[in-house]
């Protein structure tokens, strides 16, 4: 298992707070020592939120990516021509739509000073996420004529 990173207080106060959220909002829970456990920090955002941030480099190493053709804008646009009106949504928190099995939730734990979590949802920063959400999303607006997804 990886050691946690050290953090500013400034930072940690902040993680802590951020991982609890997640917690109770059902994205991760807390969790015994893992050897899969990834160190975490934690990344300030311009809105003076944080941004987590999960090292899962060594994790990733052992994943076989499953690709799924991610569009290029310039395709969606092209084939979308032609029209007046057009809306963009972004799904925030989009990732964490996306239930985790029990055995992919184990490998996806995450060790911070204070104690060990595992993801419940689907983090960023795992290879293939990408590819997973667009496969849900694409599949998820398939019947939908005028909806593309990106």
């Amino acid at each position: 298992a990886a050691k946690p990173y050290r953090l500013p207080a400034s930072i940690e106060d902040k993680l802590r707070r951020e991982l609890e959220r997640f917690c109770d909002i059902g994205v991760m829970r807390h969790s015994s020592p893992s050897e899969w456990a990834s160190p975490t920090f934690a990344t300030p955002k311009k809105n003076h939120q944080i941004r987590v941030v999960s090292d899962f480099r060594q994790l990733n190493k052992q994943l076989k990516r499953k690709p799924f053709p991610l569009p290029k804008i310039q395709d969606i646009l092209q084939r979308l021509g032609g029209f007046t009106y057009a809306t963009s949504l972004d799904l925030n928190m989009g990732y964490y739509t996306i239930r985790l099995s029990p055995h992919a939730s184990k490998l996806c734990s995450i060790v911070v000073p204070w104690g060990t979590y595992e993801y419940l949802r689907l983090p960023m920063g795992i290879m293939g996420a990408p590819d997973i959400f667009q496969e849900k999303m694409s599949k998820l607006m398939s019947d939908l004529e005028w909806v593309r997804t990106y």
